[in-house]
């Protein structure tokens, strides 16, 4: 009787953070849509010199970090945990990946036409590698032979079946090429809730092999395009510790829900979780594992810098628009 009491109380902390974690995540998304023109190229370009150093003094600069946190504490119990730090960082990233997306499309675009990018295309910007035949100003294009074994085709085939799902999700119009705003939402495919439902079902049609509604471990470990005959030890401890430690966020042993968000883009969930680890264990002055109002502002300088603020941009975006000046 009593285990079966322990296991009842452990289900119930397992499912009330998981409610915790979707507020966070749900609270960052409409952040991200609150801001009307971030993601706008025109508005970038408008402030592309925006320097809140230059542009902003002390004061101002405090006021906008104390209604930053308190966008940033979601469930509004006046601190900023790690889980909402981790969260705010990750979609601070993705958002960083739509700028740049931006910028990369003036040169893919080179003839100004907005005709697109096919999976190819894509495969090819991400990682050089040319594996269907395709013509381009310059004639047929060199295939290559992917080989699930050769060490260097390693990110390209551990990443396939969600990258694939992200284009496809992303191809709004279905006609296999993905336009300006459409690579724009495949570099940023949380931003559109649209695009993010419709990612996590094609991904999940192809990995969710018991058909359950969540990844397993080994479902995990079976996301490949082709699973490599000679993975190793240490690739599999990593993957391992890789789903244990930054993917599954309540513990509970699957991925489930907005956990998947983690997934869909690991490597970039990995590098949230430092990154937020590293701004902890330097803003938390009292070393109490959260964060007040008042240290992230009087650690602002340290701040700035970094993914978590967008270099800066997140500031312009409380500077410059009405909403967000309360």
């Amino acid at each position: 009787m009593k285990s079966l009491e322990v296991f009842s109380t452990l289900m119930a902390s397992a499912a009330a953070r998981t409610h915790i974690k979707k507020s966070i995540i749900d609270n960052r998304i409409k952040f991200d849509k609150e801001v009307l023109f971030h993601g706008d190229a025109e508005f970038w370009e408008d402030y592309d010199d925006w320097d809140p150093y230059a542009d902003l003094d002390t004061e101002e600069v405090e006021d906008i970090m104390r209604r930053i946190a308190a966008h940033m504490d979601a469930n509004k119990d006046g601190y900023v945990d790690s889980e909402e730090l981790t969260i705010w960082t990750l979609f601070s990233m993705h958002n960083i990946n739509a700028k740049w997306a931006h910028e990369e499309w003036e040169d893919i675009d080179m003839h100004g036409n907005n005709m697109g990018m096919s999976w190819q295309d894509v495969c090819n910007e991400e990682y050089g590698f040319q594996f269907e035949q395709s013509v381009d100003q310059y004639g047929p294009r060199d295939v290559e032979k992917f080989d699930p074994d050769n060490e260097e085709y390693y990110e390209f085939n551990r990443n396939y079946n969600r990258n694939r799902a992200k284009f496809e999700a992303s191809d709004q119009n279905t006609d296999g090429f993905l336009n300006r705003d459409e690579w724009l939402s495949y570099n940023n495919p949380f931003k559109h809730q649209e695009v993010k439902d419709k990612m996590i079902e094609k991904i999940m049609e192809k990995i969710d092999s018991d058909q359950d509604g969540a990844i397993s471990l080994q479902e995990y470990l079976n996301d490949w395009r082709i699973r490599p005959s000679d993975a190793n030890d240490d690739a599999l401890e990593y993957d391992i510790d890789e789903f244990k430690e930054d993917l599954d966020r309540n513990g509970d042993g699957i991925l489930e829900g907005d956990e998947l968000i983690f997934w869909l883009d690991a490597d970039l969930a990995g590098d949230a979780n430092d990154e937020a680890e590293h701004l902890m264990d330097t803003c938390d002055e009292d070393q109490d594992g959260k964060l007040t109002a008042e240290e992230i502002v009087n650690h602002y300088d340290f701040l700035i810098d970094h993914e978590i603020m967008e270099h800066g941009d997140t500031l312009r975006d409380f500077y410059y628009h009405d909403e967000f000046r309360k």
